[in-house]
């Protein structure tokens, strides 16, 4: 844990923008059949789209996917803040390649959290010079 952050404060001395993509499963009417679901490609969330990381638009997307069957995608509803439409597109792209292969039959509602924002000089990192970097790993890590 100690190294990731140095890791990125070190980074951000440099004044690169690291960037993260997450998502929460938040709210579902199966948790067993949302634990199932799948993306076809195997990509675990939407990619942070690169317009998006130049223009540093950050924020959350609240994706309600609604699946009908096992072999097809969910409807997808989104919420989000205006600012926030290319981070959604993301989203509702990546949807379309969910399924839920343990689906046997109904309407299953899944709601997700999609978080999209930058590590390193946007999340409160100083800047940090390699030698004191470098005297930091010498110091013994706690696990």
């Amino acid at each position: 844990m100690r190294l990731a952050a140095l890791a990125v404060a070190w980074a951000s001395g440099f004044g690169l923008a690291l960037h993260a993509a997450e998502t929460v499963q938040a709210d579902t009417d199966n948790p067993e059949a949302a634990a199932c679901i799948r993306h076809v490609d195997g990509v675990a969330g939407p990619p942070y789209p690169a317009a998006a990381r130049r223009a540093e638009i950050f924020g959350r997307v609240l994706a309600v996917l609604h699946f009908d069957a096992a072999d097809q995608p969910p409807q997808v509803e989104l919420v989000h803040r205006p600012r926030s439409a290319p981070l959604a597109d993301s989203v509702h792209s990546w949807s379309q390649g969910l399924r839920m292969p343990c689906h046997a039959g109904g309407r299953i509602s899944v709601r997700q959290i999609h978080q999209f924002r930058f590590v390193g000089e946007h999340s409160g990192f100083r800047d940090v010079k390699l030698s004191a970097l470098l005297a930091l790993a010498r110091q013994p890590v706690d696990v």
